[in-house]
């Protein structure tokens, strides 16, 4: 059951694709972070595979309870502001300074339950899955399900109004592929990149080069 599977990565895009074959969801700033439940034992990844379950002991805790003997949720760490908009600096002093209690997961996807791999299904069939385990789930105080949406761009305009990262927009009919894959689509925000503007300069610069490692390593 622990064994780490690499995320599906949205390719970037300048909009959102349109149609009924796509549904939307708020991309919230935060740590990318991969649950595994196994009986009464979880562990934690981050986006790379590093396990964090101890450094995240109080939500390995509390993620136990979830009521079913195995899953595997896709999720991202945040740590939610007064306000509701998740807070990247803040997650990242709470987690230097081990105060995970202050942290949320939010589950947007589900690779695993109860001995089945959700991940040939379709999205549709898998965020079905997920909505009734997030439900069952109400009383793990971390615990939240990512809202899906039909129109992107109304919940980009949203997102923009609201300080919010931005949209991912995802194929319904798409199974679960590890690595950048383009049934997932994401838009970031104008107000989010200009307020980031230092970050995700050096978060574009840091993906060039492991693309050209990875070219040169072929």
């Amino acid at each position: 059951m622990f064994r780490f599977i690499q995320p599906c990565s949205p390719v970037t895009a300048k909009s959102v694709p349109a149609g009924v074959g796509w549904q939307h969801e708020p991309k919230l700033d935060g740590y990318r972070l991969q649950v595994h439940k196994d009986g009464p034992t979880v562990r934690l990844f981050s986006r790379q595979g590093y396990d964090w379950t101890k450094r995240l002991a109080v939500l390995a805790d509390a993620l136990r309870t979830i009521p079913t003997h195995s899953a595997i949720l896709d999720a991202e760490l945040v740590f939610p502001g007064a306000d509701g908009v998740p807070n990247f600096a803040a997650l990242r002093w709470a987690m230097r300074k081990q105060r995970a209690h202050e942290l949320a997961v939010y589950a947007f996807d589900l690779l695993h339950l109860s001995g089945e791999d959700l991940k040939p299904l379709p999205l549709s069939g898998r965020r079905r899955r997920l909505k009734q385990l997030i439900k069952q789930a109400n009383k793990v105080p971390c615990l939240y399900l990512v809202g899906a949406f039909v129109d992107g761009q109304a919940l980009l305009e949203v997102a923009e109004q609201n300080g919010l990262e931005g949209v991912v927009s995802k194929r319904r009919d798409a199974p679960y592929r590890s690595g950048e894959c383009r049934d997932w689509v994401k838009v970031k925000t104008v107000a989010w990149r200009e307020a980031n503007q230092e970050r995700w300069r050096l978060f574009e610069i840091k993906k060039a080069g492991a693309r050209a490692g990875g070219r040169q390593h072929c």
